[in-house]
């Protein structure tokens, strides 16, 4: 019965860290990211982004970062603290977009990992 009661409430709990990482990111990060492909942009809405793709992001991320635990560490750290030398963007995306703004220093350390989980796990996933 215990065993029973404590895999409830851990599904229970990863289930709200989930919704609250996708909630985060449509409130934090969808400002400027969008969660479209690029290549599925009409040119006016590839000329109008004001920052890389989340998709765009993720996957350059993930191919560096490839397990969840270094995908999380990077990710909250860095929208902490931002820095040309850490970012995994091309040379001329950082040119026409630059850094971004530090939006994690106002974000608890749990908030940032829930946002980094679910784009680990959501962004550019094939189910």
């Amino acid at each position: 019965m215990k065993n029973r009661l404590l895999l409830t409430s851990l599904l229970i709990t990863s289930s709200l860290f989930a919704q609250n990482g996708a909630m985060i990111f449509e409130n934090k990060c969808m400002v400027c990211h969008i969660l479209k492909m690029e290549w599925q942009l009409r040119e006016r809405e590839k000329s109008a982004l004001i920052a890389p793709t989340a998709y765009g992001i993720t996957k350059h991320v993930r191919d560096v970062f490839p397990n969840e635990k270094q995908f999380v560490e990077f990710v909250s750290d860095y929208i902490t603290k931002p820095a040309k030398i850490k970012s995994r963007c091309k040379e001329d995306v950082m040119k026409r977009f630059g850094l971004m703004p530090p939006i994690g220093i106002g974000m608890r350390e749990e908030d940032k990992e829930a946002v980094a989980s679910w784009m680990f796990n959501n962004i550019g996933v094939t189910k």
